[in-house]
């Protein structure tokens, strides 16, 4: 390990440490609020994986087609200054099998879970999460979905989704800056006919329908409500964000 990378560490190692400080704080002052949030997941007859993140909730507010640039900064400013947190302890329940994961350093966990039973002949499985640690921030659910391609899918697509599926100019820092912080899910682009071309491959042709479609960015997770609901709105196949 060189001087740059243990710099790094010891960066990390302090930004956690001062995160659990605060959240122990909050907690103590009463004004803690825990999301936990579940990421689409993806599997198979025999295995079903499924990721998520514990953070301190900082009030993000839904988008609309009417926020200003100073709400939608506001916005990305809450959920680049979330608190994560390390250590918590979250059940999850698919196929009827629950499985006990803590969060890691970062406030993300992973859960692989082996179904004892035939799963239901669909694509998306439900995955319910529960956290039972840190007990101060009350009961707390969430639901996560989880893809399993049906037998009749043909293929698979792996997609990017910056300057593939929404236009983001990447090329050009200061316009991609102004499209990513200063915009959302509702005033971002499209490429013309990329969700009629999208809908057409997980379509398929004649019996090859369900062709599972999985997404990958170089985008932080704590971005995930943005890609999800910008593909909601333009009718785009869900699918696994791999951030």
């Amino acid at each position: 390990m060189n001087w740059k990378e243990a710099l790094v560490d010891v960066l990390g190692d302090a930004d956690n440490a001062f995160d659990r400080l605060k959240l122990r704080l909050d907690e103590r002052l009463g004004r803690a609020r825990i999301q936990m949030i579940a990421f689409n997941g993806y599997g198979s007859a025999g295995l079903l994986t499924l990721k998520g993140l514990v953070i301190e909730d900082k009030g993000v507010q839904a988008g609309s087609d009417r926020d200003t640039l100073w709400r939608n900064l506001d916005n990305m400013y809450r959920r680049f200054a979330s608190v994560e947190v390390a250590g918590a302890l979250v059940a999850a329940t698919a196929a009827g099998v629950t499985q006990e994961v803590r969060t890691d350093s970062n406030g993300y966990f992973e859960v692989n879970i082996m179904p004892q039973a035939p799963l239901p002949d669909q694509a998306w499985h439900p995955a319910t999460l529960s956290l039972l640690e840190p007990a101060s921030a009350g009961p707390l659910q969430s639901t996560g979905l989880i893809l399993i391609p049906p037998a009749s899918a043909a293929f698979g697509v792996i997609s990017d989704i910056d300057d593939t599926v929404v236009i983001s100019d990447a090329p050009h820092l200061l316009r991609m800056a102004r499209l990513v912080f200063l915009s959302n899910a509702h005033a971002r682009l499209p490429f013309p006919g990329v969700a009629a071309l999208y809908r057409a491959l997980h379509r398929g042709v004649g019996s090859q329908t369900g062709n599972p479609i999985f997404y990958v960015s170089s985008s932080p997770w704590h971005l995930y409500d943005l890609p999800s609901d910008f593909f909601a709105l333009q009718e785009i196949p869900a699918g696994p964000f791999l951030l």
